[in-house]
This record gives structure tokens, C-alpha cells and sequence, in this order.
């Protein structure tokens, strides 16, 4: 993959479809300690929205996963405070994984597919 340095992460794309559980395990691989993009605030989401359009690439993931009661958690285990769900990302049954859609925001979608 190729790395895209912004001012507050760097971030890897790579042209290989992958399920978002494979994706998170490519990161692990990789031995700098990557991650899944994790978008803590505006500008982060800003970053991914701009690489996403950049590259041509959507949907793409990131690493929030639902966790039970309808709560939403990044791969390290805390809590997803902040947040960029498009207007049309009402999930359906299995879709318990997040990626940032067409125009930036984030959708749901399934971990395994």
C-alpha cells in the first residue's frame, strides 16, 4: 500500500478488496503498529473524507465496530465519542462495521463481506 501523510495521521491505502475483519488483520501485520483509520475529531474526518476522494476509493473502512446495545467502539476498545454517520447510514441486520461511504460519511457495513 501506499502511505498518505496528513498533519494529524498517516494514513495507507490499499488496492486490495478485503472483509473489514481482513482489513483490520492486514493492519496488524504490517509491523509500524497501524490501525484501521481511527477519526477522533472534525479534522480527522476531513483527512479520510479528502484521501477517500483523492484515490477514487469508497467505501473504505475504519476501525468503529458495534458492540452490543447499539454502542460504537474503536478497534483499542474505547468509545466512539465523536462521529460522521451519513444521513442514509441506517444499518441493516450484520451490518455492525464502519466505513466512510460516498461524500465522507459513514456508513454501515457488513464485518465479513
Amino acid at each position: 500500500g501506499q502511505w498518505y501523510p496528513s498533519e494529524h495521521a498517516s494514513y495507507m491505502a490499499v488496492d486490495q478488496k478485503m472483509t473489514w475483519h481482513e482489513a483490520s488483520h492486514y493492519c496488524d501485520a504490517l509491523s509500524c503498529g497501524a490501525t484501521l483509520a481511527v477519526v477522533r475529531t472534525p479534522a480527522q474526518q476531513v483527512d479520510v473524507t479528502k484521501l477517500g476522494n483523492d484515490i477514487g476509493e469508497s467505501p473504505w473502512f475504519i476501525g468503529a465496530e458495534a458492540v452490543e446495545g447499539g454502542l460504537w467502539q474503536w478497534h483499542d476498545g474505547s468509545e466512539v465519542a465523536y462521529s460522521a454517520w451519513a444521513e442514509d447510514s441506517d444499518g441493516e441486520a450484520g451490518e455492525d462495521c464502519a466505513a466512510s461511504g460516498p461524500g465522507g460519511g459513514w456508513i454501515m457495513v457488513p464485518c465479513k463481506s
